[in-house]
C-alpha cells in the first residue's frame, strides 16, 4: 500500500496522511482550510534565546496570521558549528524540528525595531504581553534583508 504524504502549505513540512488530523504537526497551520493562512515571507537566519552564545539556526515564517519560528537543531549553535548549511537545507525542504520556539499572534506584536548587539544588527520583536525576541535575519547577498523584514512584519502586523 502506497503512502500518501501531505505537505503543510505554510512550512512545507512532510506528513504520513494517516498521521495528519486538521493541522500541521510542526506549525500548527489549520490544512482544511488553507485560504485562512498564507504565506507573506520565509527566511532563514539566527534566533538568540538568551545571550549571544544561545543561537539557533532557524526559519522565520511571516503569514497574514502570524510570525512564527522553527529551529532547525534544539539545543545551543554557539559560534563555528557546521549545522548552518545543513540546517538551512533541511529547513527550506520541510525537514528539521518538529517543533515550534515560538508563534505570535500578528495582533500581539507591539514593536519591530533593529537594534546594534555586539558586532551586528538584531531585529527585536516586543510583544504586547513584554515578550521579547531577538533575531538575526542577515543574508549573505542581501544587505538590506533585516529591513526587508522589520518593513514586512511591520505592515502585516500594522504596527504604527
Amino acid at each position: 500500500m502506497k503512502n500518501d504524504k501531505i505537505i503543510c502549505h505554510v512550512c512545507a513540512f512532510k506528513m504520513e496522511s494517516k498521521e495528519v488530523k486538521d493541522n500541521c504537526q510542526r506549525c500548527g497551520t489549520d490544512l482544511q482550510n488553507p485560504e485562512k493562512e498564507q504565506l507573506q515571507k520565509i527566511g532563514v537566519g539566527n534566533y538568540v534565546r538568551k545571550n549571544i552564545l544561545s543561537q539557533c539556526l532557524c526559519a522565520l515564517f511571516l503569514t497574514n496570521k502570524r510570525l512564527f519560528l522553527v529551529a532547525a537543531r534544539k539545543g545551543v549553535l554557539g559560534f563555528g558549528s557546521d549545522a548552518g548549511a545543513s540546517g538551512a537545507i533541511a529547513l527550506r525542504q520541510g525537514g528539521g524540528s518538529k517543533e515550534l520556539e515560538f508563534s505570535i499572534p500578528l495582533e500581539n506584536i507591539q514593536e519591530v525595531s533593529e537594534k546594534k548587539i555586539k558586532l551586528s544588527k538584531s531585529i527585536i520583536i516586543k510583544t504586547k504581553d513584554n515578550e521579547e525576541y531577538n533575531l538575526n535575519m542577515q543574508e549573505l547577498f542581501n544587505k538590506k534583508a533585516q529591513e526587508e523584514w522589520v518593513e514586512a512584519i511591520t505592515e502585516e502586523a500594522a504596527i504604527q
